[in-house]
């Protein structure tokens, strides 16, 4: 008997949350995810999560041979950011009040893999890199956070936009998050001590 897995959390039907979710339209931002494309399968990738339930938000694949990344992923007359700490970052409430809408770009996967994307896609070059202010502990246990400030990319996701948003409301990501977080926890046990493991 074949196992069927729902094309949206990669999950056996049985273990299905998208049901559950919660969408959150977004107002004055534009979300655009490069993630590796070793996460692409991952049921525990939080891109994915991101994917289901933010509008409006783009995904894109980064590391297929035929499948190189360009600058048309840059939204017209919309002002770029790219989410990640580097040594040229600045604080992300710079653009609270840009006269552009934001173009949030966020890359996906390990730390060692997302230091490595902007250096390696030219388009990005001009695209100005933010931090999020403060050190967070991250509520996504079922995979590693090795220290204070390592966040996954949905709470990354969820911290800016509170920044760049007007009135955003932080738990709506959060209760999403933690559908994920408990469906693992829950149903997946083994699965979950193994992953932590290794």
């Amino acid at each position: 008997m074949t196992k069927l897995n729902c094309p949206n959390c990669k999950l056996s039907a049985m273990f299905c949350y998208c049901t559950k979710l919660k969408l959150l339209k977004l107002k004055k931002t534009h979300v655009t995810i490069i993630r590796s494309y070793k996460e692409r399968t991952i049921s525990t990738n939080t891109a994915r999560l991101a994917q289901n339930c933010i509008r409006p938000l783009d995904l894109y694949d980064r590391g297929f041979i035929d499948g190189e990344l360009n600058d048309e992923i840059l939204k017209e007359d919309f002002q770029p950011v790219y989410l990640y700490p580097d040594e040229s970052s600045v604080d992300i409430f710079n653009f609270k009040n840009s006269s552009k809408p934001i173009q949030l770009i966020v890359p996906d996967g390990s730390w060692r893999q997302t230091k490595k994307i902007k250096r390696r896609e030219p388009w990005l070059n001009n695209v100005p890199s933010v931090f999020i202010p403060g050190d967070y502990l991250s509520k996504f246990i079922v995979r590693k956070q090795k220290q204070l400030g390592y966040i996954c990319t949905i709470e990354a996701i969820n911290y800016a936009l509170n920044a760049l948003e007007d009135n955003f409301d932080l738990s709506l990501i959060e209760y999403n998050l933690n559908l994920l977080v408990d469906t693992h926890v829950k149903f997946r046990p083994r699965q979950l001590e193994y992953h932590l493991k290794n």
